[in-house]
C-alpha cells in the first residue's frame, strides 16, 4: 500500500505505512509470474497439478498433493516464499540505490534484502504455508512493475511507487471475523484489525462518510472529526485530487500537500514562503505569514541504513 503521513493533531490512518510496510505490503507477490509445473510455457502449472485448492491434506496449504509449498504440483520446490521474499526485497533495495548517484558501498544491497526478506519470511512464510494467503500469477507483473518504480524521480519525502496493483497479487482467504496477523492474510475489502491488545481479526473498516472504527480507517483514509466533531473517515487527497479543509491544522491531503483555496491538494510550502496556515507548510509551522520552524529531512538516498527493517 502507499504510505501517508499527516500533518500534527492528525490521527493517522490505520496501519500507517512507512518504508518498511510498503515493501510488505508487495513482499508475496514477487517471481511468480510464468512459473509453472510442468513443461511448458504457460504458466498455468497445469503439467497436471494446478493448485485448486482441493484440501489434498499434504500439509503445505497450496493443495496441489505434493507438499513442496510452491503451488504446483511437480514437487521440485521451485517456487518458495523465500525466493518470493528475497527477490521482492532486491528489487526495493535497488530501487532506493539507484537514486544515490555515487551508489552505496559494497555489500550494502545485500544487507538491505536480507533485513527486508527475512523479515517478509518471518511474518508472511507461515501465513502461504498454512493456506491463508495464495498468489495470483496473473497479478504479478504489474505488481513487479510497481515495486521497482517505487521511488522513480527519488522524491524526497515520501515514496509514491504505484504498488497498489500487488494488493492483486497476492489473495487473502480469511473471512470477516477471523483471527489474522497482517492485513494480506484477510479477504478483499477486509483489513486486519487490532483493538488494545487483543488479537488482530479481519474487520470491514468504514470507509468515506462512515464514523471511524477505534479512530481508525479503512486503507486510502484517514480519520479526522467532521463540522459536527463526529470522527469520520475521508479518501486521502493525492497532488490534484479534492480535499477538505477544517482548521489551520487539518485537511484531507495527504504530506506533503494540502488544501488550497480551490479545494485541490498541491504541494507543501517551504520555508520562508508566504503561508495562511500551519498545515500549508512543510514544517508545519506559520508564523507572521510565513513558513518558519525545521522541516522534516528528506530521505537521504546514499544512506543504506534508511532502508534497514527494524522491528
Amino acid at each position: 500500500m502507499i504510505s501517508a503521513r499527516f500533518h500534527p493533531r492528525r490521527p493517522s490512518v490505520a496501519g500507517g505505512p512507512g518504508l518498511a510496510a510498503l515493501l510488505l505490503a508487495c513482499l508475496l507477490s514477487m517471481g511468480c509470474g510464468g512459473v509453472s509445473g510442468d513443461d511448458d510455457d504457460d504458466a498455468d502449472g497445469d503439467g497436471d497439478g494446478d493448485a485448486d485448492g482441493d484440501g489434498d491434506g499434504d500439509g503445505d496449504g497450496d493443495g496441489d498433493g505434493d507438499g513442496d509449498g510452491d503451488g504446483d504440483a511437480d514437487g521440485d520446490g521451485d517456487v518458495t516464499v523465500e525466493d518470493v521474499c528475497d527477490e521482492a526485497a532486491l528489487a526495493f533495495c535497488e530501487s532506493a540505490e539507484e537514486c544515490c548517484g555515487t551508489g552505496w558501498p559494497g555489500g550494502a544491497i545485500d544487507q538491505c534484502a536480507d533485513a527486508f526478506g527475512e523479515n517478509c519470511i518471518r511474518r508472511l512464510g507461515t501465513a502461504a504455508a498454512d493456506g491463508d494467503i495464495l498468489l495470483d500469477p496473473q497479478a504479478v507483473p504489474g505488481c513487479i512493475d510497481g515495486l521497482r518504480a517505487t521511488f522513480a524521480g527519488c522524491p524526497p519525502f515520501e515514496p509514491d511507487g504505484n504498488v497498489s496493483a500487488c494488493d492483486d497479487a497476492f489473495v487473502g482467504q480469511l473471512g470477516e471475523g477471523a483471527g489474522c496477523d497482517d492485513e494480506e492474510e484477510c479477504e478483499e475489502a477486509l483489513e486486519c484489525f487490532w483493538y488494545g491488545d487483543d488479537e488482530g481479526t479481519c474487520t470491514l473498516m468504514p470507509g468515506g462518510g462512515e464514523e471511524c472504527l477505534d479512530r481508525r480507517c479503512a486503507s486510502g483514509h484517514a480519520c479526522l472529526e467532521d463540522y459536527a466533531g463526529v470522527p469520520t473517515c475521508f479518501p486521502i487527497g493525492r497532488d490534484g485530487d479534492d480535499c477538505v479543509t477544517f482548521d489551520d491544522w487539518a485537511d484531507t491531503c495527504a504530506k506533503p500537500l494540502f488544501c488550497d483555496q480551490n479545494d485541490r491538494c498541491v504541494p507543501d510550502v517551504s520555508l520562508g514562503r508566504p503561508c495562511d496556515a500551519h498545515r500549508q507548510c512543510l514544517s508545519n509551522e506559520c508564523t507572521g505569514g510565513t513558513c518558519t520552524g525545521e522541516e522534516r529531512p528528506p530521505i537521504e538516498y546514499c544512506d543504506p541504513d534508511q532502508f534497514t527493517f527494524d522491528d
